[in-house]
């Protein structure tokens, strides 16, 4: 009941609100920022993952018409080692 306080104790219970209203806020704030980092750190790792997985495929046709690791390696940025256990496969 705000009635009964004294103009010091109704400042003083504004400055509790507003402070109480401004850290919620900035709560919200980083959460949001948090959300938008995870997304964004989301859609880079499936844009790498996306290009490991064609090079990949590309990799696998390359063997099929029988080039060698090193030019494979080039074309691809792959290492050799990954395109020597794709050709034993």
């Amino acid at each position: 009941n705000e009635a009964n306080l004294s103009k010091d104790e109704l400042e003083a219970q504004h400055k509790r609100k507003e402070f109480i209203s401004i850290q919620k806020l900035a709560i919200l704030k980083a959460k949001n920022d948090g959300r938008n980092e995870g997304r964004e750190e989301g859609m880079k790792k499936g844009r790498e993952e996306g290009i490991e997985q064609r090079n990949l495929e590309i990799a696998k046709s390359l063997i099929l018409q029988g080039l060698d690791n090193k030019t494979i390696s080039f074309i691809t940025s792959l290492s050799i080692d990954i395109i020597q256990k794709l050709r034993d496969k």
